[in-house]
């Protein structure tokens, strides 16, 4: 892409919009309640907003890309798994009720109450590790992305890491949570509108007929451009060349996972107002899930077809990785197809998307540093100064966010990353937080019914 003035104009007021509505609201937080939770006053539509745009990060984005590039439009099927997830967590309630139900903060709270102090440390340890990992991962993918996007080169990847961790830093630092609410509210509505906007731009520039056809004759090697042969199924995710039925079981049960002992995700959950509104959120959630992955999946699928229709990609584009060119190839695309102004909007609904991941994994790893970490290990500290040691927290993991994110060298595929600190962080606090609402000896407010 190759954003004009008018692009850039529309970049700048929004940002600087996001930037006016998290300082406004600082002197409304009058508490760590408000700080961590905004009050836990968060209504229906509020929950929604909000964690339609948390979750829609760095590695959502390029991940989905990828599949669609690498695996046509059955790389959407893991949105579709996504969906099915949270609508069944939500229907049922399944460890989301019980934790709004105790009125906790963080999850490791929640376990103390069952297993005691040093679990809760433990637990609080191995979810602050496993954010450090996946955002670093996740703000250097995004750097990459928005790099390819504005045609800079790799050398400015770094600046564009510390430019991302400072703005959310700049808005969540002050307001906490009600900072964040507040531009999540923003920032969703320009997320839906460049993600419509977009996909109908793209399935207006082939027709679905020409774009589900041309995806088949890439499959058959009909139509493939020079070394861009798709090599899986295009449609069908159970194909052997595809997912197959075990990799898309081992999807399934890392989505029931990040649906439920994720601490970013949760955090959302746990500031509504009550437990029926927490599980009506995830239930409403479930179709804007599966767009998320469905929609950027399109948009690797269209990029596939368009460069095989020119007889290839650029020679710039030729020997890079399958991840990097998925992270080349659709802003490439995107950049043919989408005329002056759709490319400012399109910028914009990513950098919402990253700084809303990117603020919400400050602010809750920041409340587990401090609530699970420091005062695990020291007990309880009066409520002003327990303020004082988050906001240093959040700082504190910005900065290393930074440098992760600059001196990290992520060659292979970005979602390795995600899945290492999901299998290695995630399980055991899952295994944790399943036993500890399903055992015989839980209480009746942490308790699964």
């Amino acid at each position: 892409m190759h954003p004009g003035p008018f692009d850039l104009a529309v970049i700048l007021v929004f940002l600087a919009a996001f930037l006016a509505a998290g300082i406004w609201i600082r002197p409304f937080v009058r508490g760590i309640d408000d700080f961590t939770l905004a009050g836990r006053k968060a209504k229906l539509n509020l929950g929604l907003a909000s964690l339609a745009v948390t979750d829609f990060g760095p590695v959502t984005l390029v991940f989905a890309q990828q599949l669609g590039f690498t695996k046509g439009l059955a790389g959407a099927s893991v949105g579709m798994l996504l969906g099915a997830v949270l609508y069944i967590v939500g229907r049922t309630g399944f460890i989301v009720g019980p934790l709004r139900r105790a009125g906790v903060t963080t999850l490791p709270e929640f376990l103390e109450r069952r297993f005691g102090n040093k679990v809760r440390l433990f637990a609080g340890l191995l979810l602050v590790v496993g954010s450090i990992l996946t955002m670093a991962a996740g703000a250097r993918c995004g750097a990459e992305f928005l790099a390819a996007g504005f045609g800079l080169a790799s050398d400015w990847v770094p600046w564009i890491i510390a430019g991302l961790v400072s703005l959310a830093l700049l808005y969540t630092f002050p307001g906490g949570m009600m900072s964040v609410l507040a531009i999540h509210f923003i920032q969703s509505i320009v997320l839906t509108a460049g993600l419509v906007v977009v996909s109908v731009v793209v399935i207006s520039h082939f027709g679905w007929n020409r774009l589900v056809t041309h995806l088949w004759l890439c499959w058959d090697g009909t139509l493939a451009g020079a070394g861009q042969t798709l090599h899986s199924h295009p449609f069908n995710p159970f194909h052997s060349s595809s997912f197959g039925a075990a990799r898309l079981a081992g999807q399934l049960l890392l989505q029931i996972v990040l649906a439920t002992v994720w601490q970013p995700a949760l955090s959302r959950l746990l500031s509504t107002h009550d437990e029926k509104v927490a599980r009506q959120t995830y239930q409403r959630l479930a179709p804007i899930y599966l767009a998320r992955v469905a929609l950027p999946a399109l948009w690797g699928a269209a990029a596939l077809v368009y460069f095989s229709e020119q007889g290839g990609l650029p020679h710039g584009l030729q020997d890079l990785t399958p991840r990097e060119t998925a992270i080349h190839a659709v802003p490439a695309f995107l950049g043919s197809v989408l005329p002056v102004g759709l490319q400012g909007l399109f910028v914009v609904a990513i950098l919402a998307a990253l700084l809303a991941t990117t603020s919400t994994v400050l602010l809750a790893s920041g409340t587990v540093v401090c609530n699970d970490v420091i005062l695990g290990a020291r007990g309880q500290v009066p409520g002003p100064k327990r303020l004082l040691f988050i906001r240093a927290s959040t700082l504190a993991l910005g900065i290393i966010f930074v440098l992760f994110g600059i001196l990290g060298r992520f060659e292979s595929s970005v979602w390795k990353c995600v899945v290492f600190a999901g299998n290695l962080c995630l399980a055991a606090v899952f295994a944790l937080t399943v036993a500890a609402v399903c055992s015989r000896g839980a209480s009746p407010e942490v308790r699964h019914d």
